[in-house]
């Protein structure tokens, strides 16, 4: 895990005939162009790749997070989730974990 800021969302999503010179006046933004840019965005260990019903069923998952009366958070789901302490470090909370912050 890296902890180099807040996590940032992109997507991706587009059509083929889009890199066919139909819907750009902009010929540099072909096949090529897709292709570099996949196997750049492919290439880099900080990006979660994912289809759109993960990160939507990751964030369900997130916002079920319970935060209990001792500060610690439990994880009543079935997927781990990655937040950040007070103190900035990343943390992982597994499926039906729980996880003791310090104060």
């Amino acid at each position: 895990a890296h902890d180099s800021g807040p996590m940032r969302w992109l997507r991706v999503r587009g059509h083929s005939y889009e890199f066919d010179g139909f819907m750009t006046a902009d010929p540099s933004k072909d096949w090529d162009y897709i292709a570099a840019f996949c196997r750049r965005m492919g290439a880099d260990d900080r990006v979660w790749h994912a289809p759109l019903i993960e990160v939507l069923d990751y964030l369900a998952a997130a916002r079920a997070l319970r935060h209990a009366e001792d500060g610690a958070i439990d994880n009543p789901t079935a997927l781990g989730i990655w937040l950040r302490d007070a103190d900035g470090r990343t943390r992982y909370l597994p499926p039906g974990g729980r996880l003791a912050l310090s104060a």
